[in-house]
């Protein structure tokens, strides 16, 4: 089984100009890493996938019930299913914004955006498909690892291409070039959900979630999506999404290390309404597992994770890792251990502290 992933690494290596994003794998391959590569020009930089988290990750809710949970209590727990808890904290902290105006509709199908919640570090757009003819939503027939519903090609109001979509590659994304001349790459990863337990009534929900490990979502004002499918549903949608301010604004919380560490040096910590993100770098040779060693604990014990994939890179012959946890701002933290378990047998503990301006 890992050979077989590894052959399909070893092909995406080979692709030039985009970083595919619809690589599945079964259940039983889910612990596995994934390296999700496509540019020669990237071969030092690695997207790190840990072992709760894979390139495309799918809850399908029938009849009002999860695949792996009891009921959902509501639309906005629809993706989380007890994955990406920082967003939740910020959902539940009144960090989301009711989409109204945003809708298409295309052959008796309508899709609308009901709700955005947007940071740096991640887009999650929430929609409705629905028709007044019962009979046509009642086609709508979508399966768990099957093609992805995200087929969706997006541009912000800076005209960055955040996501494409091909009939052959899937769900992709390119690199912009900065005012440095430099390769910025906008996503990381991409995560969904369906909810199909009201389709008896004309209605079907779902959700994206769009990942930046490196934190470049950032001060988006608007969305533009275009998509020929939903599912196995044809038509022509665009839609037009235009962010409050309250999700463009992007207020940061610094953290700064209070010592050193020979192995370990954190090189940026901030947090954000859905998660605190840390970029550090490791003096000693590591792998993509890293992502399933680290966490924040924070004065009382608790800790924070990540469900989100991460970033590696090689630079001078050290690796340099950006992962977001799910602590969010709303969890108001003034200080907390940042923790490598088991770095070459030793747990490697940094203590970060609120930076006072």
């Amino acid at each position: 089984m890992r050979k077989n992933i590894d052959d399909e690494i070893k092909n995406l290596l080979n692709k030039e100009e985009s970083i595919p994003m619809s690589i599945r794998n079964k259940k039983e391959d889910a612990f596995n890493i994934i390296r999700d590569m496509g540019s020669k020009d990237m071969k030092n930089k690695r997207n790190l996938f840990g072992k709760k988290n894979i390139a495309v990750a799918t809850v399908v809710i029938v009849g009002g019930i999860t695949l792996t949970s009891p009921v959902l209590a509501n639309l906005k727990d629809l993706i989380f299913n007890g994955r990406y808890k920082g967003v939740q904290t910020a959902i539940d902290n009144g960090y989301e914004q009711n989409i109204e105006g945003a809708y298409s509709e295309s052959n008796g199908i309508k899709i609308e955006v009901v709700k955005a919640v947007v940071d740096p570090t991640m887009i999650n757009l929430k929609f409705k498909v629905s028709s007044e003819d019962i009979k046509s939503i009642k086609k709508f027939k979508y399966v768990e690892n099957g093609p992805s519903i995200n087929a969706f090609n997006i541009t912000d109001d800076k005209g960055r291409v955040i996501q494409f979509y091909d009939d052959k590659e899937g769900t992709g994304t390119k690199p912009i070039i900065d005012e440095n001349g430099k390769e910025v790459w906008l996503l990381s990863g991409v995560d969904e959900s369906v909810d199909i337990k009201d389709i008896d009534n004309g209605n079907v929900y779902f959700d994206i979630m769009l990942n930046s490990s490196e934190g470049n979502l950032g001060e988006i004002k608007s969305l533009n999506l275009q998509t020929n499918k939903i599912a196995n549903l044809k038509g022509d949608w665009k839609l037009d999404i235009k962010l409050d301010e309250h999700m463009t604004n992007n207020d940061m919380v610094n953290y700064i290390a209070t010592v050193s560490n020979d192995n370990v040096e954190v090189l940026e910590a901030k947090c954000m309404a859905t998660g605190i993100k840390v970029k550090f770098m490791v003096n000693t040779p590591i792998d993509e597992s890293i992502i399933s060693k680290v966490k924040l604990v924070n004065e009382d014990g608790i800790e924070y994770r990540t469900d989100r994939p991460g970033w590696m890179e090689s630079e001078n012959g050290k690796d340099i890792v950006e992962i977001t946890f799910e602590a969010s701002k709303f969890d108001n933290l003034d200080e907390f251990d940042f923790v490598i378990e088991d770095l070459n047998g030793k747990d490697e503990v940094i203590k970060l502290i609120k930076e006072v301006n």
